[in-house]
């Protein structure tokens, strides 16, 4: 079949399943066309398609495309024994155009269907030389398009019978068109846009043939005087017209219609019926107007209706006003009444009166609160009656007398509180009863003496207490038992005697305490189903199993049961529900016979999972919201029918492979879906096999784990919670106390070299396959390095702890060592063999420490190491061996030393040299000292830029001390200011005459006089210097000796807590030297403040009055960074200068003033003059400078900081500050 669009193929049950949904025509036909075999005579069935033989000995095709078009050719369709073709669109959003001719070479075509192709228009001719078709199907089901039938496009369809044009949001047809189809018996236009019979476009004396038409969901809003006869002939027998708009009938609407037998005017919107609607005899024998807003049927609306058998008025607003006797007094042969969903309030004698052949009635969802007695006496061939949900709160005698042949009585959701002994005794043939959802809180003995052959009994939702043991005795038939959402507390003996045929057995939500044996002496071969859920109940019996042989189903589910016996269940039960119970054990000895297959367990007390807990039938198993922590090996195994197991919500913290393996199933097989989300999963050793469970099952060992896009578990080294399959694979870790190798045979005794224990006060880790072991001993206050750490290390963290000094050797042997973490420990010194033996260590961490010297062999022996980070130190000397023998080294950081030499910085041998990455930022580096050096400096800048990755950051200072940024320097702007002459005084002393001898009050008062004079001269210099004084101090000891400074007050006047250490007011110009220099060395240098920095901690991130009245009151302390950009600036805004004055005036914030370059006193206003006066004062660059800021500073609070932090940056005016703290 050359056809240029994509066809995909449809099996045959497919097809006929889409048929019978679409079209109930088009499945009938389908069914009377279709046989199982292939054609046995030369047809050339197209590839695309598929093709059937028909009881004609013809061929059925049916093809799928994407649409129809120009592009579309249905010539290869072979023309003879092609007697139906079926073309299914696939692609809806995809227009499709009928061309003149397209099946023409199809004479012998009898159907012809195109479903779902989204046409607009039908040509003329597009049916041209289909002189045989006789059935006609277009349904384009696409809303945007509207299908329109050109003139004289069916007049070539002589033979045509039936004509189905639904669903394609048609709104009229040409005039005259289906006039031509003298043999059109069927006619479906439903769901289409049809607003009146006269869009149909026939005339009177069209459609002769006409029999059926169904104008379901159009939007016909009226049916005139004769448009039924005029427009769809006179000949018609059944009409439906339901789902419309139709508001009002005329007189006679259905004038002519003598042959018309089922008529359908259900869900419109008629309030009322013409009196008049009929004024001839009809032969109508089924009548629906449900769904529609009637409130008023005229008294003889149904007079000439005397053939009526089906009356359907439910889901209107009638009363008992217009339903009555009278309106139905000439409707003797009606056997079907629906009247549900009414206002009926009562039945009385004359409604029923005249209907004597009724067999069903239907009075629901009204609001009838009495019957009266012989109602029904003329009703002597009824036999299902429903007066469920109305409001009857009981029954009289005699209500139902004459009801002799009732078969069903539905009485569910009134207000019965009893019944009656004699209310059914003429209901001899009664097997049907429902009154449930009642308020009965007592039956006698003798109720339902009358109704012997009572099949379904149905007593739920009432307030029974005891139900009698006679009440039921006589009822051998009965197979279906509800006795549920009573109060029952227990069944007496011999309730359930005598019942062979017992099927279905209810007792939900009672307060069943105990299953009786005594209940069920016999046993019920036939019983399939027992409901116990939401009794109170604790045990299931060891004798249901002899008792219960053929039980299908059992539901114990919201008991109060611990304790779950297979063994005491029946061999033939296939389903258990057992869920919201107390069951902590699962028992399944002697139960291999079991026939289980689905067992909901959820929502109970299990902790644990076995292999003989589960029977090898099993095949849905529902375990979710247990405590289950442990699933053992090869639970799941030998389970070949399993297809689903649900452990959600339960107490895993790990799983093994072994435990989820189950029979291998072949490819054809479905594997078995595993739910496990919501589990407290542990990113353990042996969890990592989950990541790997869909790509590595070609065995098809494991089933599929539907949830894994969702599984989370923790890790527990970082403490937090990820994405199972985002977690690398080396984060899988399992903790160990001792671990003893295979080979190892001394574990047994206390001196074992080979066994390998974890130290005190540490967690040690390993991954699946023992490759990595980590040894995790952070910040636990220790003071010298383990002894007892592992040989066999690999990853090792002694970071945050208090190691002065590393002693030599103190982690020899550990050959496998690859990471070390020393940071934030306080060390102050390195042995030359500190790292020896240490041979394949990578990663060297020692940032955040006090180191001041290194002195050459340091790292000697560490031939391996790729990362070392000596960031954050006061280093300020480095010997020139110190990296010679880092051969290998990547990374290399020095930031935020004490380091001043760029020239002379030791680095590594040149091959190592051109891959090294620097960190050498936040230090003290000299730009220049005279002409050699700057030279020097220009040639190391041409030389090691490209290696410095953090260049930007770097600042080097010359003689002013005012910083400059190295990035800016392609050669150096300044000289080096020459050193000022020193003016040297030569000291004159006095000459002591020796001549004369001195007596010793001469010399005593010589002695005092000098002591004096020291005294004087020392409390002289104490006072000159007191302040240099009190800053060394604090900067050794910590002690603030003589200080005025208050303890800072946690709170303000104002009821805001302090919660930083300072705020920095700066200009914009200067904020390289702020946030590159000042901020970093005081957040994360010794010792490390909490700073208030406005475009990173104030909500909108920019400097404001508002923000800088706010930084100042949330800080212990303010630094005003004071320049000349910050005078010309800042401090010239109104309103900044507003907001610092406003804040200043407060002695209780205080200022501390960093004068930047060059300030002269005379440039300056009063108030900062006066601020100049009262507070600190340093100028940036001086000697102690940094002493000086911090004991201008508050104490600040101790930081931990943790081995996982890596980098700090803020990004600011397109600047990116980073600063490297940690892990490289």
């Amino acid at each position: 079949m050359n056809m240029s669009c994509r066809a995909s193929l449809r099996t045959s049950g497919r097809y006929s399943g889409m048929f019978s949904a679409l079209l109930i025509c088009l499945s009938v036909i389908t069914s009377c066309y279709a046989q199982s075999t292939r054609v046995d005579y030369p047809y050339a069935c197209p590839e695309e398609c598929q093709c059937q033989t028909t009881m004609r000995n013809g061929v059925f095709v049916e093809c799928a495309l994407l649409s129809i078009g120009v592009w579309s050719d249905f010539r290869a369709i072979q023309s003879n024994f092609t007697q139906g073709l079926l073309i299914q669109c696939d692609a809806r959003h995809l227009d499709s155009k009928l061309l003149e001719g397209t099946f023409a070479h199809l004479a012998e075509l009898e159907k012809l269907s195109l479903v779902d192709c989204a046409f607009t228009k039908v040509p003329k001719d597009a049916f041209r030389g289909l002189k045989s078709l006789k059935f006609l199907t277009i349904s384009t089901r696409a809303s945007g398009n509207v299908l329109q039938l050109e003139e004289g496009a069916l007049k070539p369809l002589e033979q045509l019978e039936v004509l189905d044009l639904q669903r394609s949001n048609m709104q009229r047809l040409p005039a005259n068109e289906l006039c031509g189809l003298k043999n059109l018996k069927t006619l479906h236009l439903e769901d289409n846009a049809l607003g009146n019979l006269a869009s149909l476009g026939t005339s009177s004396g069209c459609l002769q043939s006409l029999q059926a038409a169904h104008l379901d969901g159009n939007a016909i809003a009226a049916l005139g005087y004769g448009d039924v006869s005029q427009f769809l002939g006179r000949n018609l027998t059944r009409l439906s017209i339901t789902r419309n708009k139709i508001n009002s009938l005329s007189n006679n609407a259905f004038e002519k219609m003598d042959k018309l037998t089922e008529l359908d005017l259900s869900e419109n919107v008629l309030e009322s019926i013409p009196e008049e609607l009929w004024r001839q005899e009809s032969k109508l024998e089924k009548l629906s107007l449900t769904g529609n807003e009637l409130k008023s049927i005229p008294v003889n609306t149904f007079v000439l209706l005397g053939q009526l058998r089906h009356l359907n008025l439910s889901h209107n607003g009638l009363t008992n006003q217009w339903i009555n006797g009278e309106l139905l007094r000439n409707n003797p042969k009606i056997e079907v009444l629906d009247v549900s969903q009414n206002q009926l309030t009562h039945i009385d004698r004359s409604l029923l009166h005249n209907l004597l052949n009724l067999n069903e009635l239907d009075l629901q969802q009204n609001r009838i609160e009495w019957i009266e007695p012989t109602a029904f006496d003329r009703q002597q061939k009824l036999e299902t009656l429903d007066l469920s949900q109305n409001l009857l709160p009981s029954l009289e005698e005699g209500a139902f007398s004459g009801l002799y042949v009732l078969n069903r009585l539905n009485m569910s959701t009134n207000q019965l509180k009893t019944v009656s002994d004699s209310l059914l005794a003429q209901s001899k043939k009664l097997t049907g009863l429902d009154l449930s959802n009642n308020q009965i809180n007592q039956l006698s003995a003798t109720t339902l003496v009358g109704v012997r052959g009572l099949q379904e009994l149905r007593l739920g939702k009432n307030q029974l207490v005891i139900l009698p043991a006679p009440l039921l005795r006589h009822l051998s038939d009965l197979s279906i038992l509800d006795l549920s959402e009573n109060r029952l507390r227990s069944l007496e003996p011999d309730t359930l005697v005598n019942k062979p045929n017992l099927k279905v057995l209810i007792l939900s939500n009672n307060d069943l305490a105990e299953l009786r044996e005594d209940v069920f002496e016999r046993s019920f071969l036939r019983l399939e189903d027992i409901q116990l859920d939401g009794n109170v109940l604790q045990t299931i019996g060891n004798w249901t199993a002899a008792r219960f042989t053929n039980l299908l189903r059992l539901n114990i589910s919201n008991n109060q049961i611990s304790q779950l016996r297979l063994a005491d269940l029946p061999a033939s039960l296939q389903l258990l529900d057992g869920h919201s119970n107390a069951i902590v054990e699962l028992i399944a000895a002697g139960s291999e016979s079991l026939q289980l297959r689905h067992l909901d367990l959820s929502s109970n007390q299990l902790t644990r999972l076995g292999p003989k807990d589960l029977p090898a039938s099993l095949q849905v198993l529902d375990l979710a919201d247990n405590n289950i922590e442990t699933i053992e090996r090869n639970t799941f195994s030998n389970k070949p029918r399993l297809m689903s197991v649900n452990l959600t919500r339960n107490k895993l913290h790990s799983l093994e492979d072994s435990s989820l393996k189950i029979n291998s199933f072949s490819a054809a097989e479905k594997l078995p879906d595993f739910h496990l989300s919501r589990n407290p999963f542990l990113c353990d050793c042996q969890m990592v096999f989950l990541k790997k469970v869909t790509s590595e099952n070609s065995l098809r060992w494991f089933p599929r784990i539907v949830d894994l896009d969702t599984l989370e578990c923790r890790d527990m080294r970082a403490k937090s919670t990820g994405r199972l399959l985002d977690v690398p694979d080396e984060s899988f870790l399992c903790t160990y106390e001792e671990q003893c190798s295979s080979v190892c045979h001394c574990c047994d005794f206390g001196a074992c070299d080979c066994k390998m224990t974890c130290p005190d006060n540490c967690t040690c880790y390993h991954n699946r396959n023992w490759d990595r072991n980590i040894i995790d001993c952070s910040a636990e206050s220790l003071t010298t390095i383990p002894i007892m750490l592992p040989m066999e290390a690999s990853d090792v963290y002694l970071d945050g702890n208090r190691l002065p000094s590393l002693p030599e050797y103190a982690l020899i042997g550990r050959t496998k060592m690859t990471s070390l973490y020393l940071n934030n420990s306080q060390i102050q010194r390195i042995d030359n063999h500190t790292f020896n033996g240490l041979s394949q260590l990578r990663n060297l961490h020692l940032h955040h420490n006090q180191i001041t010297i290194l002195r050459g062999g340091e790292f000697s022996q560490l031939v391996s190491l790729e990362v070392l980070d000596l960031s954050w130190n006061d280093i300020h000397s480095i010997h020139e061996h110190t990296f010679l023998t880092l051969t290998k080294l990547r990374v290399l950081n020095l930031a935020g030393n004490q380091l001043d030499s760029l020239i002379t910085l030791p680095l590594p041998p040149a091959p190592t040299v051109s891959s090294l990455q620097l960190f050498l930022a936040n230090n003290v580096w000299e730009c220049w000292c005279n002409e050699e050096r700057e030279l020097g400096l220009t040639e190391w800048l041409v030389r090691f830029t490209a290696r410095i990755q953090d260049i930007h950051h770097m600042h080097c200072y010359d003689r002013s001390q005012y910083p400059a940024l190295l990035r800016d320097m392609k050669r150096p702007r300044e000289r080096c200011s020459s050193l000022d002459a020193q003016n040297t005084q030569s000291s004159q002393f006095p000459v002591v005459s020796e001549s004369a001898p001195e007596s010793f009050m001469v010399v005593v008062g010589i002695v005092l006089g000098c002591v004096c004079f020291l005294v004087i001269v020392l409390v002289a210099f104490v006072l000159r210097y007191r302040y240099e004084i009190q800053v060394r101090l604090y900067s050794r000891f910590r002690l603030r000796l003589c200080s005025s400074m208050e303890t800072e007050d946690e709170e303000s006047e104002y009821g805001y807590e302090k919660i930083c250490d300072a705020f920095i007011s700066y200009s914009d110009l200067d904020e390289h030297l702020v946030l590159g220099e000042l901020a970093p060395r005081l957040e994360f240098g010794s010792p490390k403040y909490k700073l208030f920095l406005h475009y990173r901690d104030h909500p909108l991130g920019m400097r404001t009055p508002e923000s800088i009245i706010q930084g100042v009151q949330l800080s212990k302390r303010t630094i005003l960074v004071l320049s000349e950009n910050y005078l010309k600036r800042e401090w010239a805004k109104l309103d900044f200068k507003t907001a610092h004055q406003q804040v200043f005036k407060d002695k209780k914030n205080k200022i501390i003033i960093v004068l930047l370059g060059d300030i002269q006193m005379k440039d300056l206003d009063v108030d900062l003059r006066i601020y100049l006066k009262q507070n600190p004062c340093l100028q940036w660059g001086e000697k102690l400078f940094w002493k000086k800021l911090y004991y201008a500073l508050p104490d600040p609070e101790p930081i931990l900081e943790s081995h996982y932090s890596h980098t700090l940056s803020s990004v600011r005016n397109g600047h990116i500050y980073s600063y490297p703290i940690t892990d490289l």
